[in-house]
């Protein structure tokens, strides 16, 4: 297995699109985990001020879907990503009640409204679900250098220097989206259609997952600050921090290695049982340093292994002419979990130092059914044969019902093995292909897939044409992908199709759409 993904396989522009959403990334997670709960306790305002930046993300979110989507991309992306840097710089600067409640809602808006576009630019990192751990891994290591560096200066006190690097970050971000513009799939986005997302099959899983990702995204973070609180080792957040996303960083490649062997969903449950193990050893031991340095190594991990897979399983159950609304809806589900923590963070305060054990038991209790129901979803890391679908199909012909050829493409060009064989086997199933084609025209019969001795035929009927794939096998996602083609094709060159039209050369650009479908795994 290679260790890191292929990285020749993206242009600069892929490049750029790619870090320059990190980059937003890295915003974010720095103003969930850093600079919020940092503002609060160096202004001495109670935790739960943190509710102003979740009841931003549901809102955001909600701007997102009813307003950013109708916008121009780039520049709503850009204007959303300068108003969260000024709103984050704020939560380093300032210490008024007022403006700290107005900079928190405000970051946690931002943050919520750009997620649907960053995804969007960051989309094109995942070609391959057999690289997409180790993939999200690297986001993730990318992410954690810049949150390490902000826990830096806070230890050292140099919140200017925080300021400074936000307002670089802003400049290098605008020109990386900028760069990388003609790679995001901004052009390629639908709207979702709401009712048939929450009906469609699944929906209560990804509705639960996105939750889960909010809610335990916040309940170890706020649990361990309260702990910190109310154990008077507040001042030691700084250094809690910055052992906890050293512990991420180190542990991401690994976790991402992991995800691409075992899969998304062990990992997701292992992560759940690891942070539920920190808590249980919090709990036993009474040593008042650990809570500030074993416990966030150990703790780390279980965020580093539940948060990864939890993102890319999101990630991979939404289409990708639908990430930018899907994730905007996850980020109004997770903006409703992290409120819905915050709660439950509250509501067990007390307990934790005048019932420990009861507070032990609730904890471990909402661990255990997030692990029942997180249990019951789908894994998305596909089986050997799935993952290999590019090496099974041979041949992509596009052809009116009349059984007139308009545009074919031979996948098997550059296979130089057994070249001449192949070529023999090709030519005889296209001419099989022609034949059968002109007999379901002539007698209208639905056929789906015809077997034959050394490969497979498989047809999707559409509105004007037949999509025709010869392939080494029958595999479900070749024919998802000819289904998604057939859709893009009928639209794209629907006044011809209507018109009949047979000049071949007129349908030759499709071989962009081709390739758009049949040379990635998305």
């Amino acid at each position: 297995m290679d260790i890191i993904p292929p990285i020749k396989v993206f242009s600069k522009s892929q490049w750029a699109s790619i870090f320059g959403a990190n980059i937003v990334a890295a915003l974010l997670w720095a103003s969930h985990f850093v600079f919020e709960y940092f503002a609060c306790f160096r202004a001495g305002l109670p935790l739960h001020y943190v509710l102003f930046a979740y009841m931003g993300c549901v809102i955001g979110g909600i701007f997102a879907l009813l307003v950013v989507s109708k916008l121009n991309f780039f520049m709503s992306y850009i204007l959303l990503v300068i108003f969260d840097i000024i709103f984050v710089s704020l939560l380093q600067l300032v210490e008024s009640p007022i403006l700290l409640e107005l900079a928190l809602f405000g970051s946690g808006f931002c943050g919520s409204a750009f997620a649907g576009l960053m995804f969007s630019q960051l989309i094109v990192a995942f070609p391959d679900p057999k690289y997409n751990g180790r993939a999200n891994a690297l986001g993730y290591l990318t992410i954690n250098f810049f949150i390490i560096a902000f826990n830096i200066f806070i230890l050292l006190e140099l919140y200017w220097m925080n300021v400074l690097i936000l307002a670089i970050l802003g400049f290098v971000t605008i020109f990386l989206v900028l760069k990388g513009r003609t790679q995001s799939t901004s052009s390629f986005q639908s709207r979702v259609n709401f009712g048939i997302y929450f009906q469609a099959e699944g929906s209560i899983m990804r509705i639960l997952i996105a939750i889960f990702w909010g809610f335990f995204l916040t309940l170890p973070f706020y649990f361990s600050f309260l702990l910190l609180e109310s154990r008077q080792f507040s001042h030691k957040y700084p250094q809690f921090m910055l052992i906890l996303f050293v512990t991420v960083l180190l542990s991401s490649i690994p976790n991402g290695i992991l995800l691409d062997t075992i899969g998304r969903r062990i990992v997701m449950l292992l992560g759940l049982g690891m942070q539920a193990f920190a808590f249980i050893l919090l709990y036993f031991t009474s040593n008042p340093a650990f809570l500030y340095t074993i416990f966030p190594i150990i703790l780390g991990v279980g965020i580093t292994m539940f948060l990864t897979s939890n993102s890319l399983l999101l990630i991979e159950i939404s289409l990708k002419k639908f990430i930018r609304d899907s994730m905007s809806i996850a980020y109004i589900l997770m903006g409703i979990g992290m409120l819905l923590a915050v709660g439950v963070g509250e509501l067990l305060h007390p307990k934790m130092a005048s019932e420990p054990a009861h507070f032990i038991i609730i904890l471990l209790f909402l661990f255990l059914i997030a692990a029942i129901l997180i249990s019951q979803v789908n894994e998305t890391l596909p089986t050997k044969g799935e993952l290999e679908w590019k090496g099974a199909l041979q041949y992509i012909s596009i052809m009116y019902k009349s059984g007139i050829t308009i545009f074919t493409q031979d996948f098997t060009e550059n296979d130089t093995k057994d070249t001449e064989n192949r070529q023999d086997l090709l030519g005889g199933a296209i001419v099989a292909v022609n034949s059968i084609m002109k007999e379901v025209a002539q007698n209208k019969m639905p056929l789906k897939v015809l077997k034959q001795e050394d490969f497979t035929i498989l047809v999707e009927d559409g509105r004007d044409v037949l999509v025709v794939a010869i392939a080494l096998s029958d595999i479900k996602k070749i024919r998802r992908k000819m289904q998604e083609f057939l859709e893009s094709f009928e639209e794209q060159y629907g006044e011809l199709l209507k018109k009949q039209i047979s000049n071949v050369k007129r349908f030759d650009s499709a071989s962009c759409l081709v390739s758009a479908y049949f040379q990635h795994y998305w």
